[in-house]
């Protein structure tokens, strides 16, 4: 069910009341697809450590984005930012869009969200991988200015299939 013109899309800072509706959109995410670095079931985050995840964004510095259209979750995108005092002008992404939701223009949206948030919050700038042979999302990274950055060959083993990711880049 791909969302409407009269569907209503919102984009905010993940907080503890998200948890479960998150981790229920992670799973969904990574059962339908290869190109995200965990497979289903296993990251084994309860509700109550999301949930103090989510919290602890003022202190870790790392912000958890969620995209709701009516009221369910439909996108996330993190930034997990650098701890090291040489490179914590750098976050790493990682982002995701419900299955029933693709092909809707919402990861475009949520890109536009977090790189203007990223520059907000100082950042200089903003990475992330993606497996080459998801040509939408390296279509829309490019789009959004990204540019690759170096290869990293047989980077994912997915069921005895070994995927080539690319390291891309954005300066803010």
């Amino acid at each position: 069910m791909k969302p409407r013109a009269n569907n209503h899309i919102c984009i905010r800072r993940a907080s503890a009341v998200n948890a479960e509706a998150f981790l229920e959109l992670f799973e969904a995410v990574t059962s339908a697809t290869d190109f995200l670095g965990f497979e289903p079931a296993e990251r084994s985050t309860t509700v109550k450590a999301q949930a103090e995840i989510f919290e602890r964004q003022n202190v870790s510095k790392d912000i958890h984005l969620i995209m709701l259209a009516d009221g369910k979750s439909v996108g996330f995108v993190s930034i997990l930012r650098q701890i090291r005092r040489k490179s914590c002008h750098i976050g790493t992404l990682v982002i995701g869009i419900h299955p029933q939701y693709q092909g809707a223009r919402l990861g475009s949206q949520l890109c536009e969200a977090v790189i203007n948030l990223a520059r907000k919050e100082g950042l200089i700038k903003l990475e992330l991988t993606v497996v080459i042979a998801n040509a939408s999302a390296v279509r829309l990274y490019l789009s959004k200015g990204f540019r690759v950055e170096g290869l990293r060959r047989a980077s994912m083993n997915c069921g005895g299939r070994f995927l080539d990711e690319y390291h891309m880049g954005l300066l803010l």
